[in-house]
């Protein structure tokens, strides 16, 4: 088991630590218009709560007709959306705080710290959040309901579609050779990753200024002074992720993920292989409006590779 928050508490430990920042660094980032990481990452935490807690009670279809389902599936892709702006803009954020706090030295070497941690950063999210969000926001990809199934196995997801070339449309996977873009995103993946991806960019925030003597000594962090009314949501979010199914599509085949508890107020993981559907499957995927004349490259396609 690993321990990914702070201690006795959920929230990262960077939280827990800044929340004694001493006030010439308090005004420095006032100065700089850079809101405390106390408020602003506390706050991001709950509201990342709050939106997986409603999109995997949305992932529960029971018995709703053809036309309610497929009003859920977009609202669901809509909130899929929105997850990752608000990763990606947690992402942002945490390395205008980490430049911030590093160059007010104004050493260069500080400087260059912040980029290389801004670097890191960019990693941890890129394959699962900053890379589709790039695609949606400048070149017209979008996001499009895709499952398989095997009898009453289903596996739910999306893929990051739009023009490809040659007035094709189709997955990210075909826009860019020899990438390993994946054609579709798993919610048994995709929502369990949120909040170690959270978790793991606070850590990259909180190491770097750690070391730059930034921070108070780890282990004498305080409690947060204040509840927020969300972490309510916590446990039940935490079971929720825990009970998405473990298997993913093809490309994700024995990624790990994790399964989440709490233990003394603490968020901790272990992790556990995702499985691809036994046999041959069926795939189902909803074709966005494409132009006149266009064709259409499937995901996962084996018998050809578009469709008018």
């Amino acid at each position: 088991m690993k321990q990914l928050s702070g201690a006795r508490s959920p929230l990262p430990s960077l939280v827990l630590r800044a929340s004694d920042l001493s006030p010439e660094l308090v005004a420095t980032l006032d100065r700089s218009n850079v809101a405390h990481p106390t408020s602003k990452i506390a706050d991001s935490f709950w509201t990342l709560i709050e939106q997986l807690h409603d999109m995997l009670i949305s992932l529960d279809f029971g018995s709703l007709d053809g036309k309610s389902q497929a009003h859920r599936k977009r609202s669901i892709l809509s909130g899929t959306e929105l997850l990752m702006h608000r990763c990606a803009a947690l992402n942002d954020y945490l390395g205008v705080l980490a430049r911030t706090l590093l160059t007010s030295t104004s050493a260069q070497k500080k400087s260059q710290e912040a980029q290389s941690a801004k670097r890191r950063l960019d990693d941890q999210i890129n394959r699962l959040f900053k890379m589709p969000i790039n695609f949606i926001k400048h070149d017209g990809f979008c996001l499009s309901w895709i499952e398989m199934s095997l009898g009453d196995l289903v596996t739910h997801g999306y893929m990051v579609a739009g023009p490809i070339g040659d007035g094709v449309q189709g997955p990210i996977k075909f826009r860019r050779s020899g990438r390993d873009d994946p054609e579709g995103y798993s919610f048994a993946l995709t929502l369990r990753e949120v909040l170690p991806a959270f978790y793991l960019m606070c850590a990259t925030v909180e190491d770097v200024l750690g070391r730059a003597g930034v921070l108070p000594t780890a282990g004498n962090e305080k409690q947060p002074a204040t509840r927020d009314a969300r972490s309510v949501l916590l446990s039940e979010t935490l079971e929720l992720l825990n009970h998405l199914p473990f298997r993913g599509f093809p490309d994700e085949h024995r990624v790990r993920v994790s399964v989440f508890s709490l233990q003394d107020g603490a968020v901790v993981a272990r992790t556990s292989p995702l499985r691809k559907l036994p046999g041959t499957f069926r795939v189902r995927s909803e074709i966005r409006s494409v132009r006149g004349g266009s064709s259409y490259r499937l995901p996962y396609w084996s018998g050809g590779d578009s469709a008018p």
